[in-house]
């Protein structure tokens, strides 16, 4: 690369196009609203890491910015996420079904294996291909001693419909996603969801519903709306933006129309998403911006729930930071701010608060000022976000004191100091990058990556994020993508393309439903092509959109692998 290089900063994992999402960085399509850093001295020819490739970009359909584009720099164009079925990503090697017959997980042996896919001899096929490629070494085989993973893991068995469900969405299989989704709201009719989805969107009396009803009924009403949020991160997540409108169109009880109020149990995130969506529904008309902010600040009033009206700022910040209006996405992380201490109430069950409060509410300051440290990078304003930055880490030293002197270690996902470290390790390499200290910016990556190995399963987080929480934080496993994803592009700064390659195949390997994200794969492509001839370089890629083809990761379509 020339100059200056733009590299990623945070994608929410599993959550990326979820209008609550956290904001987030950077991917070549739907993802939640993006944050790059500029180098502030020439514009590079060249910018990996983002991805921008400013010649031979993807410009959606019709020129639209996807969601998640916002901060994506003038003449760089995001690849297009339109929806393809998982069948056309590449032909016949494993069923399109996401939900496999019990199978067991191939130990092969990586000695020998190159980090990169042989392409001799010619006649091997792309399945033998990706068979070697996801044999070769990775985290999981060398520190963790399991075998290579060749396939997804069978689906559970003896699972409920609704168990199902998560199951899939863990795993990426959102078409399958919204397959169970409409069983079990409309298709099934012995669903105990139907009779209440019937209800709700026909506007009928809900009494029946509100009024005594028994603890099983009451768990009933709670699943019946986690299954229709659930079903429109599916419809966002494969962009299909005309079906969840109509969707959304059927929700009467959200746009208070028909004679009967909308019950008290509905959660205020029903309401958010709904409001926060039109940016999408609405795409390519110039009122869809606009409406979405003015629907978004309606809400602010009718919730009463401090604690939500954090979401609701949230979803404005990640509006505003899309349309590249950032003084008012800085404004409404700093109103965020101001609910810290509702945060600790809503997290606390029953009043009782199991943590410090204090520790709770600087690591909510913590979240929220990291987003702000994004912004203020993306935009080039260096002594500003060096200034929050270094108010941020003394923060987080005064939470490891406070955390120190606990008997027990915290359950709360908020307080897991690992992930606190890893993530303003990465701000400290990201702002070092900026000023072409490559050197330090990787060793600060690396401290992340170390961090984050040390801070528990990356898996298990998407039905907190979406149902249980009104802040949203950069999840483990989007940390950790992250963190090797800037390793590798300070290995191609350092003209060391091959490492590049290396680390970026070794994190697919560990687990590709994980880790190989639209970005990632954006990026490894685009390597692939500048390190190789036109027909080596098609046979990698092409190796690759299998691998996703054969995880079922439904949310990256093909024109992430820059394959014609």
């Amino acid at each position: 690369p020339v100059g200056g290089v733009s590299i990623a900063q945070r994608q929410a994992v599993h959550t990326d196009d979820h209008p609550l999402a956290a904001i987030a960085g950077p991917t070549p399509s739907a993802a939640a609203a993006a944050a790059v850093v500029e180098a502030t001295t020439t514009k590079p020819t060249t910018t990996i890491g983002s991805i921008k490739i400013k010649s031979a970009s993807v410009t959606p359909p019709g020129g639209s910015k996807q969601p998640g584009s916002a901060g994506i720099s003038s003449g760089a164009s995001v690849a297009s996420a339109a929806t393809v079925p998982v069948s056309n990503l590449t032909t016949g090697v494993r069923p399109a079904s996401s939900m496999p017959a019990a199978t067991t997980t191939t130990a092969t042996s990586h000695s020998g294996v190159s980090s990169t896919i042989s392409t001799q001899p010619a006649a091997k096929s792309l399945d033998a291909l990706a068979d070697q490629f996801l044999s070769g070494p990775s985290y999981r085989t060398l520190e963790l001693g399991k075998p290579a993973l060749l396939l997804p893991l069978p689906l559970p068995e003896n699972e409920s419909a609704f168990q199902k469900l998560f199951t899939l969405a863990g795993r990426r299989a959102w078409g399958d996603v919204l397959q169970v989704s409409a069983d079990l709201l409309r298709n099934n009719p012995t669903s105990p969801y139907a009779p209440i989805y019937t209800s709700l969107v026909n506007n009928q009396d809900m009494s029946a519903f509100s009024t005594g009803i028994s603890p099983e009924l009451q768990k009933v009403q709670e699943d019946t709306m986690k299954v229709m949020m659930l079903e429109c991160h599916a419809y966002l997540k494969l962009r299909r933006y005309s079906d969840l409108g109509r969707e959304l169109d059927r929700w009467n009880f959200v746009h208070d129309v028909g004679p009967n109020p909308y019950p008290e149990w509905i959660p205020g995130s029903m309401f958010i998403i709904v409001a926060a969506s039109m940016q999408y529904t609405e795409l390519g008309t110039s009122e869809g911006d606009t409406k979405c902010v003015d629907e978004l600040h309606k809400l602010l009033p009718k919730i009463t729930s401090k604690a939500w009206k954090v979401a609701v700022h949230q979803a404005l910040a990640n509006t505003f930071l899309r349309q590249e209006k950032f003084r008012m996405a800085l404004w409404n992380l700093d109103r965020m701010l101001d609910y810290v201490t509702d945060l600790v109430e809503y997290y606390s069950p029953d009043g009782v608060v199991v943590d410090p409060a204090e520790a709770l509410e600087k690591a909510f300051e913590i979240e929220i000022r990291s987003r702000q440290i994004r912004i203020l990078l993306q935009v080039g304003a260096l002594p500003e976000a060096k200034i929050l930055l270094d108010e941020t880490t003394k923060i987080g030293s005064e939470l490891h004191t406070i955390m120190d002197g606990q008997p027990t270690k915290s359950s709360s996902p908020w307080l897991n100091l690992h992930r606190i470290q890893a993530q303003l390790a990465l701000h400290r390499g990201l702002y070092d990058f900026t000023h072409q200290n490559v050197d330090a910016s990787m060793v600060s990556f690396q401290t992340a990556m170390d961090s984050l190995r040390q801070a528990g399963s990356p898996s298990g987080e998407l039905e907190f994020q979406l149902y249980s929480s009104p802040l949203w934080m950069d999840s483990i496993a989007d940390c950790l993508s992250v963190s090797w994803n800037n390793l590798a592009m300070g290995s191609l700064y350092e003209c060391q393309m091959k490492e590049a390659v290396r680390r970026m195949e070794s994190l697919i390997r560990e687990d590709p439903t994980l880790y190989l994200s639209e970005r990632l794969a954006f990026n490894l492509a685009t390597l692939y092509e500048l390190g190789g001839d036109t027909t080596t370089s098609s046979k990698k890629k092409r190796v690759l959109q299998l691998v996703a083809k054969r995880f079922y990761l439904h949310d990256i379509g093909p024109e992430s692998f820059r394959v014609n």
